[in-house]
C-alpha cells in the first residue's frame, strides 16, 4: 500500500510540475460564425478541392481559354462545364505564368485524388467566371452600381490581378487553417504541400499587386492598390470573421509600411474556415446559399454538412 501511495503522490506531483501554463480564454474561443466544421481529414482535404477546381479553371481559361473538361477530362468527375470561360488579354510573360499555375494545380487535383482512396473522387462544382459574375463582384467592392465603359476583367493584366490572388489566397487560407487538425503522415504531406505550392503562387500574386500598386485601371478614375483594399473589404465583410484579407498598405502609429504578405498580428499566416470561404465565394454571406462563383455550391462531405446543419 506504501508504494502505491507514493506512486500516487509522485504522479500528482509530475502532472502539476508540466501543467500547461497557457490556459485557454473564453475569448480565444470564436464566436458560433466562425467555428470550423468538424470532419476527417479526408473530408477536410476534399473540400480543398472545390477551391483547387476553382483556381485550375480560371488560370487554365484565361491564359489558354480551356478548361479542365479539356485539359483533364478524367478529373472532372462528372461535374458541369464551366460558365464565363475565356481567354484574357494578357501579355507573354503573365500569360505563361497563369498557364503554370493553371496546370501546376490540375496537378495537384490529380496527386489529390491518387493520395487515398478516402478521398472522394467529388464532381467539380458548377464554375461562373463570367465576365458578368466577376463585374458584379467587383461593383460590390468599389460601392457603385456601374462603371463606364462596364468593367472587364479579362481585357488586361491589371484587371484580372486582383480576382486572381482572391481565389488563391482564400485557398491558402482555409489549408493553413485545417492544418492543425489533419492526422496521419500520408495527409499531412498532402495537406503540407499544397499549402507550400499555394502559398508560392499568392506569393508570386501579391508580389504582382505591389509592383502595380500606383497603375490606373484604365479608363477609370482609380489605381489598382485601390481595388485592392476595397476588395480585401468586401472579401472580410462576407466572411464576417473578421479582417483577414488586407490591402497593400497598413498604417501604424509611426507611419504607413508596405504589406505585400498579410499576417495576423502575432505574425501567423491568416486562416478562414471553411464556411468563411464559401460566403465569400458564393457572395451572399451565407454559407448555405450558392451564388456567386459557385452558382451550385460547393461539393464533398464538408458542404453537405453545412447545408444538413444550417451552418450559415
Amino acid at each position: 500500500m506504501a508504494s502505491r501511495s507514493c506512486f500516487c503522490a509522485f504522479l500528482v506531483l509530475f502532472l502539476v510540475a508540466f501543467e500547461p501554463t497557457c490556459k485557454v480564454k473564453a475569448t480565444d474561443i470564436p464566436p458560433p460564425l466562425c467555428r470550423r466544421v468538424v470532419g476527417s481529414s479526408a473530408e477536410l482535404i476534399e473540400f480543398a478541392v472545390n477551391l483547387e477546381y476553382l483556381i485550375a479553371e480560371f488560370f487554365l481559361c484565361i491564359s489558354r481559354g480551356e478548361g479542365i473538361n479539356i485539359i483533364a477530362p478524367d478529373l472532372v468527375h462528372g461535374g458541369p462545364i464551366s460558365i464565363g470561360c475565356a481567354t484574357a488579354n494578357l501579355d507573354s510573360a503573365t500569360r505563361a505564368i497563369f498557364e503554370e499555375f493553371g496546370i501546376q494545380t490540375v496537378r495537384i487535383l490529380r496527386t489529390i485524388f491518387q493520395t487515398s482512396s478516402l478521398i472522394r473522387e467529388i464532381p467539380m462544382p458548377q464554375i461562373n467566371i463570367s465576365v458578368e459574375t466577376l463585374r458584379s463582384l467587383v461593383y460590390a467592392a468599389l460601392g457603385v452600381n456601374n462603371l463606364t465603359p462596364p468593367y472587364n476583367i479579362y481585357a488586361n493584366k491589371i484587371n484580372l490581378l486582383t480576382a486572381s490572388t482572391t481565389f488563391v489566397s482564400l485557398a491558402q487560407q482555409y489549408l493553413r487553417g485545417i492544418s492543425p487538425y489533419i492526422v496521419g503522415d500520408e495527409f499531412q504531406q498532402l495537406t503540407s504541400s499544397v499549402l507550400s505550392t499555394v502559398s508560392g503562387n499568392f506569393g508570386v500574386l501579391r508580389g504582382e499587386l505591389f509592383r502595380n500598386e500606383n497603375v490606373t485601371v484604365v479608363p477609370y478614375n482609380f489605381n489598382l492598390g485601390t481595388l485592392v483594399e476595397r476588395g480585401a473589404q468586401l472579401v472580410n465583410r462576407l466572411a464576417m470573421c473578421g479582417d483577414k484579407d488586407e490591402g497593400l498598405t497598413l498604417q501604424f502609429e509611426f507611419g504607413n509600411a508596405t504589406n505585400i504578405i498579410p499576417f495576423t498580428p502575432n505574425f501567423t499566416a491568416q486562416t478562414r474556415t471553411a464556411r468563411e470561404v464559401l460566403r465569400a465565394l458564393y457572395g451572399t454571406g451565407d454559407a448555405t446559399r450558392p451564388g456567386g462563383l459557385l452558382p451550385r455550391g460547393a461539393t464533398g462531405r464538408i458542404a453537405e454538412k453545412i447545408v444538413t446543419l444550417k451552418l450559415n
